[in-house]
């Protein structure tokens, strides 16, 4: 903001300008003084709509950055539910293909007679099941947000935790390291319960 002593001589200046113009109207005037009188309007307005512009502009800014803020928030957690969508389906594609041995003839044919599955293909069966379990309490969640707003802070830091942990967790069970597979669980399920207390 500019300082109060610049705004009075923009006052006198347009004061003065507008005398002039007073004066100017006599047919006995100048071009001399016609010219000089246009400048001095011209420098009160310019200088003027500078002080205003200088006023305005932060407010302004800081409107724009608060929304750019709240619609990157927005578009976060919407990734992050379409993420999660594309982790289910990642999940539903290895175990259907897991069981044929990820043979694509026997994959794309009438699987009348599917062979029994394997190990890790029973847990690749068992960890999209369990996420099954989990989705619609992560969507509920995720789309209550959404609705009341509440897309920026802890709900989108817990919904980013509950992707990653997610994504951690088919290749846990597959690997079959013991307690590291209910490990990565717990963090799944602490990140929703984060999401359900940042919405009370």
């Amino acid at each position: 903001m500019r300082t109060p002593h610049i705004v009075d001589i923009e006052q006198w200046l347009f004061n003065f300008a507008l005398a002039e113009d007073c004066r100017c109207n006599s047919p006995l005037v100048s071009f001399k003084c016609r010219v000089h009188l246009n400048c001095l309007k011209t420098i009160a307005t310019v200088r003027t709509s500078y002080f205003w512009g200088e006023m305005r502009a932060p407010q302004a800014a800081d409107s724009t950055a608060a929304s750019q803020t709240t619609v990157g928030s927005h578009v976060d957690l919407t990734t992050t539910i379409l993420l999660v969508l594309g982790l289910y389906m990642v999940q539903l594609f290895l175990q259907e293909t897991s069981r044929f041995g990820f043979d694509l003839r026997a994959i794309i044919g009438n699987r009348d007679n599917a062979p029994p599955l394997s190990i890790a293909g029973g847990r690749l069966e068992r960890a999209k099941n369990n996420m099954l379990e989990s989705l619609p309490l992560f969507l509920g969640l995720a789309l209550l947000a959404v609705a009341k707003g509440h897309t920026a802070g802890l709900v989108a830091n817990a919904a980013t935790v509950f992707l990653i942990a997610r994504a951690a967790y088919v290749p846990a069970y597959v690997s079959g390291i013991p307690m590291l597979r209910s490990a990565v669980w717990l963090v799944a399920v602490a990140s929703l319960g984060a999401m359900a207390w940042a919405l009370t």
